[in-house]
């Protein structure tokens, strides 16, 4: 099997299985805890492994620049294929931490490695804003909890129409695409969340993107 085969095949199994039931709410967002996200990974991939990166002089794991702030990274090694990833150090509202304490640069870590297990397909659509991954033999995880005998009333997914959230999209396209993402899969759950007119828009949409990139 070749490399290009083992990534396919690695993320096509990842990102079909359903991790709702290990999201929490922090702040505004919603976050995969790291221990259950590198569960998944090794009952698929028990050879998988991870490492993070030490700082030469002060042997911390993260970077730190005064007035700009700190960093972690983190590297996947899955079925031979290595992907890095990096974070800055951050509130649970999204907001740059100057003055980061030991708990700030442990959740920072730990959110980083589970980023980078995004990279190679687990709860990749959680970082597209998705409700559900974009398969149709999705894997749940977690037994299912048993039916509530009052009537719950099943919300309809909310589509937005591109033109009408063109900015944003871009924003999310080109973010996705530089960090390594399969273009042709971003296009997909993109098109889940915003409902392209025609083969026209969405030329005009990749278009647009990459005249921003450069």
């Amino acid at each position: 099997m070749n490399k290009t085969n083992q990534k396919l095949n690695t993320f096509d199994t990842l990102s079909r299985v359903d991790v709702n039931a290990y999201t929490k709410k922090r702040g505004q967002f919603n976050y995969l805890t790291w221990s259950h996200a590198w569960a998944e990974v090794k009952k698929r991939f028990p050879s998988a492994t991870y490492t993070y990166y030490v700082h030469p002089e002060t042997n911390q794991p993260y970077s730190f620049e005064e007035g700009v702030g700190g960093f972690c990274h983190t590297s996947v090694t899955i079925e031979g294929e290595t992907l890095k990833m990096w974070l800055p150090i951050l509130n649970f509202n999204n907001k740059t931490v100057l003055k980061p304490n030991a708990f700030d640069i442990n959740s920072c870590l730990m959110r980083c490695l589970t980023k980078n297990l995004a990279m190679f397909g687990l709860g990749f659509y959680i970082y597209m804003d998705e409700s559900l991954p974009n398969e149709e033999n999705l894997v749940d995880v977690k037994p299912k909890p048993s039916v509530k005998k009052t009537t719950e009333v099943k919300k309809e997914k909310e589509v937005t129409l591109l033109v009408d959230k063109w900015d944003e999209a871009l924003l999310k396209y080109i973010e996705f695409r530089d960090a390594g993402f399969d273009p042709d899969k971003i296009v997909e759950s993109l098109r889940k969340k915003y409902e392209v007119a025609n083969d026209k828009e969405l030329n005009n949409f990749l278009a647009d993107a990459n005249k921003k990139s450069k």
